[in-house]
């Protein structure tokens, strides 16, 4: 039980060693002091991504133990999910259609699911994903599934509100109205694209919006 500076948890090691003399707490039961496994150090999901690059205390590692535990996202390999890598429209409509309970078998099957559900018009699937065009599609699968969008944040109080396109102004409110997104520097940025560990992120958060 006692650990030192040299144990490794993850990949990580505790900040200091365990001293060396300590005493029993109230009642005998625990230590009143200590180094402490952090609580990804227990949480299974995380420990079962096979990802090299998505270190257990990555802000996104919950995010992304998420999404891959519910086939939502898989690595752009075996053993690499390439966190910092951009999203295309492409695969946002494949993890939406794998939400919908859909498999499809390829870039083109996942198009045709969502052009035929409303999500998407199917232009440009290799282009990289905005966060305007994030929340428009996830907006749309809400009215697919029948999901309450009534939530709704004003976006005067960004000082680029107004630069939401006009197809994204009520899916951007929804969007911040649940707290799907959040601004970033006190922005919206409609338009910066949003990389593999941001999209998990949206997408646990999402899920656990509409699963609420």
């Amino acid at each position: 039980l006692l650990v030192g500076a040299t144990t490794e948890i993850m990949g990580q090691t505790f900040a200091v060693s365990h001293p060396a003399i300590n005493r029993a707490a109230q009642g005998g039961v625990s230590f009143n002091n200590g180094p402490a496994l952090a609580a990804f150090a227990f949480d299974p999901d995380i420990l079962a991504m096979p990802f090299a690059d998505v270190r257990a205390d990555d802000w996104f590692a919950p995010a992304v133990a998420f999404v891959y535990k519910h086939g939502l996202m898989v690595g752009t390999d075996e053993k690499t999910f390439s966190p910092s890598d951009s999203v295309t429209r492409g695969q946002l409509w494949m993890v939406l259609a794998r939400l919908a309970g859909e498999a499809p078998e390829s870039m083109d099957a996942a198009l045709e699911w969502a052009v035929a559900n409303g999500v998407t018009d199917g232009t440009a699937p290799a282009d990289d994903l905005t966060r305007q065009q994030l929340v428009t599609a996830l907006y749309r699968y809400c009215a697919l599934a029948e999901y309450d969008t009534s939530a709704a944040a004003e976006l005067t109080g960004f000082p680029d509100g107004l630069s939401v396109a006009d197809y994204a102004v009520d899916a951007m409110k929804w969007a911040i109205g649940v707290e799907i997104i959040k601004g970033s520097d006190g922005e919206i940025k409609p338009n910066d694209t949003a990389t593999r560990a941001e999209f998990a992120a949206v997408m646990q958060r999402f899920c656990a919006k509409i699963d609420a």
